[in-house]
């Protein structure tokens, strides 16, 4: 068996209990600027569109953003969040978002964990080792 997280999906062993629709981050994002946030119009969108870079660019970079707040924000009801990274995207993609228009970024399972499975959280490194400032 595979250790690659997309494999184990792909199996379709769990898929049913971490995958009702997925969260995931849109190319084309800049398309419907006008109507969702017609504040950075004008420049903004013809910029994304002549510049096919930096508008994946931007929207992976965006799309991580907004996955940050999909993890905190699911905690408010009680969900338990699993963000995972080091994944083949390949697979998923195929799976999931064939038509191409869809790029994973990472995957974040969603749910209401188990009391069976809960366990101390692991070692985290202390402020000072994570950031600075300067």
């Amino acid at each position: 068996m595979s250790n690659n997280p997309a494999d184990f999906f792909l199996e379709g062993r769990t898929a049913h209990k971490f995958i009702d629709r997925p969260v995931d981050d849109d190319k084309a994002f800049h398309e419907p600027l006008d109507s969702q946030a017609p504040h950075l119009l004008p420049p903004m969108v013809p910029r994304f569109a002549a510049d096919q870079g930096l508008a994946q660019e931007t929207a992976f970079r965006n799309g991580t953003v907004q996955g940050a707040y999909l993890v905190i924000a699911a905690g408010r009801p009680g969900l338990g969040a699993g963000p995972m990274s080091g994944f083949g995207p390949a697979p998923v993609e195929q799976a999931a978002f064939p038509d191409g228009r869809w790029k994973s970024n990472f995957l974040v399972n969603l749910g209401f964990a188990s009391p069976a499975g809960d366990r101390p959280s692991g070692p985290r490194l202390e402020f000072d080792q994570a950031a600075r400032f300067g």
